[in-house]
């Protein structure tokens, strides 16, 4: 305060400070004690400049909250006030907007299970605050709706609901599990999600019958959805991952005859017509007899679909993942690697000439690390691109190789329960076919492999 300060009237008639002055003649101030009722709006600073005055004021006024804060009780009233080398603590904030006070549960985001608000930068949270529960949205431009709760069933307010009415659509809001910003964990739902989608997509035409890629690209993602399951299996809950295998592997087993008999009636579509002449009708019969076959398996198809079973499946498999209570400390990308790496060292113990159970063995085994490395992301690596184009080319030949072994044994057996001569000598024909292709595809396995190998090496 300089002169001029108290030339102009300050402090105002019957003040309680007056200006002093303190060693090496710098001005101060020093408060003169009068009423409590006279003091007017209290600050903390009263406890430090008059400890007497303040336990006066706190006798008074025993709810003020910054008195919490002062000292109980003065010893000496005379003492002086003890020397403090900084600005008194502040009482402490209230817990900032979004945050629980102490002993409030966490705000827990909610979205549909395909996480529509988040692709769109909306956030929708329900809160609890002393027992009163509450919806908090914000919008993508900064716009807050904050509306309490309309009953007991934990469901977002009307008001809000309807802003949400065309984003979300007819999609429940669930809670959004903590996982869900993991990129691992939200890379392996969002493939499930894909892959349950591959399903319903085919899963028409699959009925009908009609058109053999649709059953295909069913079956396609029924393995993709065993294999990422497999390999993620150390970060989702383990009980959950092997029922779901255990229902997509049953379903698997009964679209499989169906698919090999595709393949096979495919196939002999084609090499009836290098038969001789006098061996065509006795080809078509083949054809008539295996394609009676599919079509009871196609209504044993039809009857798995139509059980409730396959619809609790597709229910579960929209549902969020069950993650696993520890789960690995590890990437997606890492155990991929791991089980491309593991799968090099066991075909080292196939030997020179594996059996076809063998071979259809490493089949599954290619499969599945191709699908591994595929979900374990950075697919443009070229790297990476060169094992799944390796994989691939080997998983391919290896197929081809299985059905050369499927179709054989299926023709034996029609030859082996039918009386007409002719047919099964067509269908014995026919057999043997297959077995010289599969030799000749098995000629070809060595290259594939080694070209699977070298690009396994530098993936690491």
């Amino acid at each position: 305060m300089n002169d001029a300060d108290h030339a102009g009237g300050w402090p105002p008639a019957g003040g309680a400070a007056h200006p002093g002055r303190a060693q090496g003649g710098r001005p101060r101030l020093r408060l003169i004690p009068r009423e409590v009722a006279e003091l007017g709006p209290i600050s903390p600073e009263l406890v430090l400049v008059c400890p007497e005055l303040a336990v006066a004021a706190r006798e008074t006024l025993p709810d003020a909250p910054w008195l919490q804060h002062a000292p109980t009780r003065v010893t000496d009233a005379a003492a002086p006030a003890p020397a403090v080398s900084g600005p008194p603590a502040p009482p402490p904030e209230p817990p900032p907007p979004g945050r629980p006070a102490e002993g409030d549960p966490e705000p827990v985001s909610f979205d549909t299970a395909d996480l529509r608000l988040k692709r769109h930068d909306i956030r929708l949270e329900r809160h609890v605050r002393g027992g009163s529960p509450s919806w908090k949205l914000v919008l993508p431009r900064g716009e807050v709706m904050e509306v309490a709760e309309d009953g007991d069933d934990e469901l977002p307010p009307a008001k809000i609901a309807a802003l949400l009415h065309a984003v979300a659509a007819e999609e429940l809001l669930l809670p959004v599990p903590w996982y869900s910003d993991d990129p691992d964990l939200a890379r392996l739902q969002a493939q499930v999600r894909e892959q349950r989608d591959a399903m319903l997509r085919h899963d028409p035409g699959t009925r009908l019958g009609s058109d053999p890629e649709n059953l295909h690209q069913f079956r396609v993602a029924g393995r993709r959805l065993r294999a990422f399951l497999r390999v993620a299996r150390r970060l989702v809950d383990a009980t959950w991952a092997a029922s779901l295998r255990a229902e997509l592997g049953d379903l698997g087993r009964t679209t499989g005859p169906v698919r090999d008999l595709d393949v096979l009636l495919d196939q002999l579509q084609h090499e009836i017509q290098s038969l001789d002449p006098g061996e065509l009708p006795a080809g078509q019969a083949v054809i008539a007899a295996l394609g009676s076959e599919r079509d009871r398996l196609q209504r044993a198809l039809l009857a798995a679909l139509a059980e409730p079973a396959y619809l609790h499946l597709l229910e579960r498999l929209a549902l969020p993942l069950e993650v696993s209570a520890q789960p690995a400390r590890t990437s997606l990308r890492k155990l991929a690697t791991r089980e491309l790496h593991r799968l090099v060292r066991d075909v080292q113990k196939l030997g020179g000439s594996p059996d076809d159970e063998a071979l259809h063995a490493l089949r599954i085994r290619v499969k599945r690390v191709r699908y591994a490395v595929e979900l374990g992301g950075q697919p443009t690596r070229p790297q990476t691109e060169r094992v799944i184009e390796a994989a691939k080319t080997l998983q391919d030949l290896l197929g081809e190789h299985r059905d050369t072994v499927v179709a054989e044994r299926l023709l034996a057996g029609l030859a082996g329960r039918d009386a007409d001569a002719s047919l099964v000598f067509v269908a014995g024909r026919l057999a043997e076919r297959q077995r010289l292709r599969r030799e000749r595809l098995g000629e070809r396995l060595p290259a594939a492999w080694k070209q699977l190998r070298r690009a396994a090496r530098k993936l690491r």
